[in-house]
C-alpha cells in the first residue's frame, strides 16, 4: 500500500494547526510542517502531535510548498494549508484509495467557511482542488497572488467524495486586510497593462464579478454573508486596476 507524507506551510497558526494536524492523523503516514520561522506556538504544538518540523526562509508559496514535496519521505503527498480540515467523508475517501492503490492525482471539493457560516454557492462550491498527488507527476507554480498545481501531461486526475474543510475569514476585518494585501499584489502584475485597459477593467470588472457571482453563481442563496462576499470580491477586483492605474502614472 502507497504511503501518504503530509505537507503544511506555516507562520504564526497557533490558532489552526492543531486541527489540521489532527484531521490528517488518520490518512497520514508522515506530516511535515514547513514553518518559516513562527514567533508564536505553531512549532511546539506542531510537534506534540507528532509533526516533523522543518524550519525554512520563506520563498513564497510555490518555491516553499515545492521545497517541502522535495523533504517528503514518500512520494505521495497530500498538500494542504494550516487553515483546512479533512471531513471524515474525505478521510474515509483517502483510506479508501490507499488500499485499492494510489494512482494519479486526486482532487476533492472544498468548502469555504465564511465569517459564521459555511459558504455553498458564490462560485465557491464545489471548488474542487487537486491536493493528493505523486510528487513526480506534479509542481507548484506561480507566487504573485495565488500558487497552482502544475500536473504533467496525462496524468489522470480522480475524484474523491468528502470535503476539504476551509476556515478563510472568521471575521470582516480579516478579509479587508486580505483583500488590501492581494489587490496590491495583482496591481503590481496589471501595470504593465494600458491605462485604457485599466480604466475600462475597474469599472467594468467589478461589474461583471459581483453578477456572476450574485446571480448566476447563486450567492443569493447564501444570504446576508453571500452578498458581502460578492460584494467584497467584486471591490478587490476594482481595486487591483485602480492601483494599477496608480502605479502605472506614478511610474
Amino acid at each position: 500500500m502507497e504511503k501518504i507524507s503530509a505537507i503544511i506551510i506555516s507562520l504564526n497558526e497557533e490558532k489552526q494547526i492543531g486541527d489540521c494536524i489532527k484531521s490528517l492523523l488518520p490518512v497520514a503516514d508522515e506530516i511535515i510542517v514547513v514553518d518559516s520561522f513562527s514567533k508564536d506556538k505553531t512549532v511546539e504544538i506542531a510537534t506534540n502531535l507528532g509533526a516533523k518540523v522543518l524550519s525554512k526562509d520563506w520563498e513564497g508559496f510555490s518555491a516553499t510548498k515545492n521545497w517541502g514535496n522535495s523533504q517528503a519521505t514518500y512520494d505521495y503527498i497530500l498538500s494542504i494549508d494550516s487553515d483546512e480540515r479533512l471531513d471524515e467523508s474525505l478521510q474515509k475517501s483517502i483510506l479508501e484509495a490507499k488500499h485499492k492503490g494510489l494512482s494519479g492525482g486526486y482532487k476533492f471539493n472544498r468548502l469555504n467557511w465564511y465569517i459564521d457560516t459555511w459558504i455553498k454557492h458564490s462560485g465557491w462550491y464545489p471548488d474542487d482542488k487537486v491536493r493528493l498527488f505523486h510528487r513526480n507527476e506534479a509542481k507548484w507554480i506561480g507566487d504573485h497572488v495565488h500558487e497552482t498545481l502544475d500536473l504533467t501531461p496525462n496524468t489522470t486526475v480522480n475524484h474523491l467524495e468528502g470535503d476539504l474543510l476551509h476556515y478563510t475569514y472568521f471575521t470582516t476585518a480579516r478579509h479587508l486586510a486580505k483583500i488590501e494585501r492581494y489587490s496590491s499584489l495583482a496591481a503590481e502584475k496589471n501595470k504593465s497593462k494600458s491605462g485604457i485597459a485599466l480604466l475600462l477593467k475597474a469599472i467594468v470588472s467589478p461589474i461583471t464579478r459581483f453578477v456572476r457571482m450574485y446571480f448566476f453563481q447563486l450567492g443569493f442563496l447564501d444570504g446576508k454573508r453571500g452578498l458581502q462576499l460578492c460584494y467584497y470580491t467584486a471591490k478587490e477586483v476594482q481595486l487591483k486596476y485602480s492601483k494599477a492605474l496608480s502605479l502605472k502614472r506614478l511610474g
